[in-house]
């Protein structure tokens, strides 16, 4: 019996399907697996919440080899379709990360403000290697040159991206796949 999707009606459009998000994801962790399985301490997988937590849960349960968790909080939005406000750190990284190998897992990469602000500090904490790990990449959005090491998908154009993480005023982040957010529906939510 198929299980009826959820699409709610300020759903555009979905441009990637729960089964396209999951082969996206194990590609990623394909990549990963490749290049970090044999590091002699333990890399760190540093999940940027909230919006990545279904991309990181999808993606840590298909690495074959230890590392750690951890977590930070960066905000700009506040819940708007374009940033408010400088990118800032609301929660900081747990571990040291000084002579580790750092794989930041992240959502969106847009105008790239908050990950170029994110990258300056992570430097500065003397990292052994820094990497960007990224769901979706709207490069036709950047305002500061910044390239993922790895992006699952590339997306065009101005559409604002809803579902697998990527939310509009805290809402849609548990869609499974990733669709374009009907702007006329911003008002009414």
């Amino acid at each position: 019996m198929s299980q009826k999707i959820y699409k709610p009606k300020y759903v555009k459009k979905i441009l990637i399907s729960q089964k396209e998000v999951k082969d996206g994801i194990t590609k990623a962790a394909n990549w990963i697996n490749k290049r970090y399985s044999h590091c002699k301490k333990r890399p760190i997988l540093l999940a940027i919440l909230k919006g990545a937590v279904p991309f990181y849960a999808e993606l840590v349960m298909q690495l074959h080899f230890d590392f750690h968790f951890d977590f930070m909080v960066l905000s700009s939005f506040r819940g708007q379709m374009k940033a408010v406000t400088q990118p800032k750190i609301v929660t900081d990284i747990m571990n040291d990360i000084k002579g580790r190998d750092v794989i930041v897992v992240e959502d969106v990469l847009d105008s790239a403000k908050t990950l170029t602000v994110l990258k300056k500090y992570l430097l500065s904490k003397k990292p052994n290697s820094l990497k960007f790990i990224v769901l979706a990449d709207k490069v036709d959005l950047r305002q500061v040159p910044f390239k993922a090491d790895y992006a699952c998908f590339t997306i065009r154009g101005d559409k604002f991206l809803v579902g697998y993480g990527l939310d509009i005023k805290e809402i849609a982040r548990n869609l499974p796949y990733i669709a374009e957010f009907d702007k006329k529906y911003l008002n009414k939510l």
